[in-house]
Parts: structure tokens; sequence; C-alpha cells
């Protein structure tokens, strides 16, 4: 019998994000296990995060950059942009990115396993959060979500959910 590989759908919305943005894109680009496609969304930029992120998308087929000029005033009103613009046929997963993250390679693969093996409907990962310092700091954030109203106001504040398709299907958001 064949394993078949997820397919994970990264939504990432951006904001003047070049100082972050190239580092992140490099770590969900290393993600092992998965099948990953990226959409990035971003909002009016000032800093040539937009244009930063066309020539990424040059460059990997991989990546898509949704149309530009819209002013959405957050990070919620643009994951809900790209939650209602993207074509999800095909994908297994959906996982929310910030801009300033580094994601460990087994990321993706683990959240998909949990919320395979235990019939859940949402994920969200740990953070680790460090300083130029060298502090770092561990949050035990791992945790299933309930309900899909609670799973997108959280985006914000989290490091990474990953939330099964049909789940927002289910829902009536696409």
């Amino acid at each position: 019998m064949t394993k078949s590989i997820p397919r994970v759908a990264v939504l990432m919305a951006a904001y003047n994000g070049m100082a972050f943005i190239e580092a992140q894109c490099q770590s969900i680009g290393k993600q092992t296990g998965v099948d990953v496609s990226v959409f990035i969304s971003v909002d009016a930029s000032t800093d040539g995060t937009y244009e930063w992120c066309c020539e990424y998308e040059r460059q990997y087929e991989q990546v898509t950059v949704l149309s530009y000029g819209d002013k959405f005033g957050g990070a919620a009103p643009n994951f809900f942009r790209l939650i209602r613009g993207v074509d999800f046929s095909g994908f297994d997963y959906v996982a929310l990115a910030d801009q300033d993250d580094i994601w460990l390679e087994s990321k993706l693969i683990k959240a998909c396993q949990q919320l395979k093996n235990n019939q859940f409907d949402g994920y969200s990962s740990n953070v680790l959060a460090f300083w130029d310092d060298g502090k770092e700091l561990l949050f035990l954030e791992q945790k299933t979500i309930d309900g899909l109203l609670i799973r997108v106001s959280r985006c914000v504040i989290e490091s990474m959910i990953v939330i099964r398709l049909v789940s927002i299907k289910d829902a009536g958001y696409i």
C-alpha cells in the first residue's frame, strides 16, 4: 500500500516584512514529509516586501502571490482574504504562517499527523521565542482547537495553526 504525502496550503499574510520574510519562506520550503504550496498576501507595504515576494514566486513554482494593492489593516483580515481567495482543491490541510517565524523542518508533518491520528479539526503549535542576546523561551502552546471561529481569531497570536480542509468547508467559509 502506498502512503500519500499530505498536501498543505500554507497561507502567509505579510506587511512590511522584509526583515523576516526570507528566513520564514526558506524554513517553509524545508518542510519534510509534506507537499507544500505557499500563498502570500501582502498588505500595502512600503519596504519592498511585495517586490521580494514576486521575485520569490518567479523562482519557485509552488509559491503564489495574490494580487496587490489592498490595505487590510491587520493580519486577521489579510488571512481571511487568503482563506476566501485561494483554491483549496487538491489540498488536505491549510496552515497559517506568520511572516516573522522560522519553522523547524518537521513542524507541518507533526501537525498533520496529530490531526489525522486524533481526528482533530485544528492544531496550534508550540512557540520558541529567541532574542539577539541568546535568550530563548519555549511557550508550550501545542493544543487542539475547538470551533472554527476560535481558530480564525487566534491566528494572529499563535505561531502556526493547521486546519483540516474539511473543517473550513463544513463551516461555510469556502
